[in-house]
């Protein structure tokens, strides 16, 4: 029976919320992230997980700094002997973006005599175990989202024909059509639109599942869900953004036996809560609300566009800041202003008396009265009458 801990996304280097606690001498958020990945380590200890597995982006920035490079090793080495650590590149962890200055992670951790970094699709065997390991595939340009979908599907099946039997699980960090995801102010839908938008390559979920493997976990996408009964994502061991202010996190807890047959369970973090309250026009949330928020929280405030410099709005966020609780206010796009059509058969060359006419054609002014009168005053301003 081979025992395998699970996680996808730490980017324990990140720091999109939050803010540098001045106690400590440390971002908040750093203290967030190292403190849940070393949970899961402890996690692993516990079991005495055969395998440690990472579905990418262990950094968030792409070029970390010694010091988190220097944490994370410091909590790899707390894992009992003879766990297997297996790190795969996320998008976050690009080889070949050499502007970005980010860094593959075998730059870190690839000299650990327990470590396999995967920077390339590859199948690997460790003791009988198989992974097929599949890291992040960069798109380059508009025109490459197909081909890299193509050659995604293509590194999938041939994976999958490569797994010799026995038990075997498959791990990435990609998109799959049907996942979702939360963007912190309303729900972003398919994660199709992002594939679009973003230029990401994706795969349906049928494909992954057809794999000779008996689970597949996925990291990129932080919003934990079960896509089938093989195929998931892990979700992200915090709460990195206030896109996933509303959901669980934890670790997978894998256990696969030699016919391949697997269970998984959910190991649930006890993590920093992200509170956003929309006290906008459109919000449900009310004032009285901040009553509910607990020291170590970290507040968004979500208001009209014009709204932050309203008394009440003021008035908490000073009481947030009295409390020493992190918030910030996130104003709600300027509404769009109704553009107006151009009147149909108006031109350069049109007479100003003629446009007017197409004018309140178009505004259903038939009154043909008011239309003259209209006329008139235009021919007066203009000192000629009639229409030209």
């Amino acid at each position: 029976m081979t025992k395998i801990i699970n996680i996808a996304d730490p980017h324990v280097d990140a720091t999109h919320v939050g803010g540098w606690d001045q106690a400590k001498g440390i971002h908040s958020n750093w203290i967030e992230s190292f403190a849940r990945f070393n949970d899961v380590i402890d996690a692993a200890n516990k079991i005495k997980a055969d395998f440690f597995v990472v579905d990418g982006d262990m950094f968030d920035t792409g070029k970390p700094t010694a010091e988190a490079v220097a944490l994370v090793r410091d909590a790899l080495s707390r894992l009992h002997k003879g766990c297997t650590v297996i790190l795969l590149d996320g998008n976050h962890d690009q080889q070949t973006v050499v502007a970005n200055h980010r860094t593959p992670v075998a730059a870190y951790f690839g000299d650990l005599p327990n470590v396999i970094a995967v920077s390339t699709p590859q199948l690997l065997d460790v003791n009988g175990m198989q992974f097929a390991a599949v890291p992040w595939l960069r798109v380059a340009g508009k025109s490459k989202v197909k081909n890299i979908s193509d050659e995604l599907k293509s590194v999938v099946e041939s994976l999958s024909n490569r797994v010799k039997g026995g038990p075997a699980m498959f791990a990435a960090h990609l998109v799959v059509d049907e996942c979702t995801f939360d963007n912190g102010m309303e729900s972003r839908g398919s994660e199709m639109g992002m594939a679009t938008s973003l230029l990401e390559a994706h795969i349906p979920t049928a494909l992954i599942d057809q794999g000779s493997w008996s689970l597949a976990r996925l990291g990129h996408i932080h919003k934990r869900q079960q896509l089938s009964e093989k195929t998931g994502y892990a979700g992200s061991i915090y709460k990195v953004s206030f896109g996933e202010y509303r959901e669980s996190k934890g670790y997978d807890i894998i256990t696969i036996d030699d016919k391949n047959n697997a269970t998984l369970e959910f190991g649930e973090l006890k993590v920093r809560n992200l509170v956003k309250l929309d006290l906008s026009s459109t919000g449900t949330d009310s004032i009285s609300d901040i009553e509910k928020v607990n020291e170590g929280d970290i507040v968004r405030l979500v208001v009209d566009h014009d709204g932050a410099d309203s008394l009440d709005i003021k008035n908490a966020k000073a009481r947030l800041d009295k409390l020493g609780i992190s918030n910030s206010i996130a104003r709600q796009p300027r509404p769009k202003r109704e553009a107006s059509a151009r009147a149909t058969g108006a031109a350069v060359d049109t007479s100003p008396i003629n446009a007017l006419l197409l004018y309140l054609d178009r505004q259903g002014i038939t009154d043909k009265d008011e239309r003259d009168a209209m006329v008139h005053e235009l021919g007066t301003v203009m000192g000629t009458v009639g229409i030209k």
